[in-house]
């Protein structure tokens, strides 16, 4: 599992559907930030039918809450998430 350290918060820039909170801000606070990468660890390998949470922390967009999540998620920078793209 990753291991957060010198992290820098940041702002997410898009949204689930439906959901007022953007990708990666999984507690929704507003920002991205080591908080996130906690929740989202408590979803590891939660998959189908997910909570608008755990939707926010699914960062890839397959339905899976995985390494690859919390990588982009840790990776300071929204811009990577491929649900944005």
């Amino acid at each position: 599992i990753i291991q957060v350290t010198d992290f820098t918060p940041y702002k997410p820039t898009c949204n689930p559907p439906g959901d007022k909170f953007g990708y990666g801000d999984v507690n929704a606070d507003g920002i991205i930030s080591s908080a996130d990468i906690q929740k989202a660890r408590t979803f590891f390998l939660a998959q189908n039918n997910l909570t608008p949470e755990q939707k926010r922390a699914d960062v890839d967009g397959d339905n899976l809450i995985g390494n690859l999540d919390l990588i982009l998620i840790s990776g300071g920078n929204a811009s990577g998430f491929k649900v944005c793209k």
